[in-house]
């Protein structure tokens, strides 16, 4: 497999249906759990991330924070 976070998620549940002479049973329903979780964080993150989004743009100071390099990332382009 090759290294990297990316790689890993797009090859992990692959690993796991067909290296079942590698892993027990209870690892795999582990892992998975695993990657259940893995998978609820991210989506938070992105509910999260919308949420504090939303609530910078409706505030000028905000807006104005977020332009100064090396204090705030650059607003998105939907802005």
């Amino acid at each position: 497999m090759r290294r990297g976070l990316r790689f890993l998620r797009q090859q992990l549940p692959q690993i796991l249906a067909t290296r079942t002479d590698v892993l027990s049973p209870s690892m795999v329903r582990i892992i998975g759990e695993l990657i259940d979780d893995w998978e609820y964080l991210d989506e938070r993150i992105e509910r999260i991330t919308d949420e504090i989004e939303t609530l910078a743009r409706a505030d000028e100071n905000c807006r104005r924070l977020m332009t100064v390099p090396g204090i705030g990332r650059s607003l998105p382009a939907r802005w």
